[in-house]
């Protein structure tokens, strides 16, 4: 049932959410079960119910771009500390045992 709520949700704490949400359904309505199917289908229909509410149920949480983003002016741009670490990555990469580099 785990299972089934993760791939739904893709998010391992909503999966247990959910699952603790179904089976509090289940208890609560056990009395609904009518033995047409067995009790693991009727739990996992609640499950997949439960799974997709909790999808429906998330908020979009819209930020504006422009709020936190700092634009870079031409004034602060330095050609030669960008070559600089351009040099430093290419040496670390040099150093590196030969299966862990590409040349």
């Amino acid at each position: 049932m785990y299972n089934v709520a993760v791939r739904i949700v893709n998010h391992n704490g909503e999966a247990e959410d959910v699952l603790q949400d179904a089976f509090l359904d289940a208890f609560q309505k056990i009395n609904d079960f009518r033995q047409t199917s067995t009790f693991g289908a009727w739990l996992k229909q609640i499950v997949i119910n439960q799974a997709l509410n909790q999808l429906r149920n998330r908020k979009v949480q819209w930020v504006d771009i422009e709020e936190g983003y700092e634009i870079c002016d031409e004034e602060s741009y330095d050609e030669d500390s960008i070559n600089y670490d351009v040099q430093r990555v290419q040496y670390a990469i040099q150093q590196l045992p030969n299966g862990f580099r590409y040349n």
